[in-house]
């Protein structure tokens, strides 16, 4: 198995004394397990994708949106490029990674993009968490962003996408459906100061993507190793 290109991006894995796991306990109970889904707090004493770590070891998936009055989630059929059936099915749609879930909470949509988080199967097992951002470089940039909402969900109404092969990996992605409605438990503001790879989002030629993209379905994101668009 080959490593992933350097494109790829990753966070360190958090570190949480005694009284940061208490306060994140405390904030699970009362805005969690509560599923009142009313507002969580913002205010955590760690960076907020920390907090989201620590949350994703709970049974909860994560859904990002610019709208912060969604009661019920309605399952739907995504408009979706990409070479797998999974992600075009008639369903609600969330990620077992807040992290993931907060880059479509604050991308101020409508604006084409790329993006994916996944993990590689190794021989001690999955990977950490990989990801890749890129917006079209077309896309006016002082309008891209917004302040958006995070909304957690219960995980058990939910089915998680199956492994599969992309070249010669395993790939997991953190994807899951439900094919009903779905009630949030809670929701957290975000805005984009607090997403911990904003300044490594990429920017892309789109017509440069769709042509690549109709070559070659399973080619993802389409550049080179070193991270350079491929030739036409």
């Amino acid at each position: 198995m080959t490593a992933l290109p350097s494109y790829w991006l990753s966070l360190p894995s958090p570190d949480w004394d005694e009284g940061t796991l208490q306060v994140f306990g405390q904030l699970y109970q009362q805005h969690v397990a509560s599923g009142q889904g009313g507002w969580m707090p913002g205010d955590v004493p760690v960076p907020l994708w920390s907090f989201l770590r620590w949350m994703e070891q709970h049974p909860v998936v994560f859904h990002g949106s610019g709208n912060p009055d969604i009661e019920v989630f309605e399952p739907r059929t995504p408009l979706d490029f990409s070479a797998d059936a999974f992600s075009k099915q008639h369903a609600v749609f969330a990620s077992g990674d807040g992290i993931w879930a907060m880059f479509y909470a604050i991308l101020n949509r409508p604006v084409r993009f790329l993006n994916g988080a996944l993990q590689v199967r190794q021989q001690a097992g999955w990977s950490p968490m990989h990801y890749f951002f890129s917006v079209n470089g077309a896309a006016d940039r002082t309008q891209l962003w917004r302040e958006g909402t995070l909304y957690v969900l219960p995980k058990s109404a939910f089915q998680p996408q199956p492994p599969y092969l992309m070249q010669d990996r395993e790939i997991l992605e953190p994807q899951w459906i439900c094919p009903h409605p779905v009630r949030p438990l809670a929701k957290i503001q975000v805005s984009p100061q607090v997403f911990p790879l904003l300044s490594q989002v990429r920017f892309h030629d789109q017509q440069h993507v769709d042509f690549w993209a109709a070559q070659d379905p399973e080619g993802f994101p389409w550049l080179n190793a070193d991270g350079t668009p491929r030739s036409l």
